[in-house]
């Protein structure tokens, strides 16, 4: 029930590159991944950096990936902290509509 071992440049979901670690605390780890996809409609939470990626033409995606330890009680900690995210994501769509 510990840490799941990230290493930079590792590829998660043949799309998620890890760039580095931005924090850690009792029930996970954060790093910064750059996203590959090309289609962003499924992407969360892009962030809008200038550069491009290698085809020149699609901006980069950073992304926050969390990586949560194991162990039952914390992976519902983790869920629970999904649906506060869904929530807040959907009332922010409503307000800017």
């Amino acid at each position: 029930s510990g840490y799941h071992p990230v290493r930079v440049s590792e590829v998660y979901s043949q799309c998620h590159v890890v760039i580095k670690k931005f924090g850690w605390g009792h029930f996970s780890t954060v790093w910064m991944v750059k996203s590959r996809r090309h289609d962003q409609k499924h992407s969360a939470a892009p962030s809008t950096p200038k550069s491009t990626g290698a085809g020149g033409s699609n901006p980069m995606q950073y992304l926050a990936l969390k990586v949560q330890k194991s162990a039952e009680h914390y992976t519902e900690a983790a869920i629970d902290e999904i649906e506060l995210l869904d929530c807040i994501a959907k009332e922010r769509i409503r307000c800017e509509s």
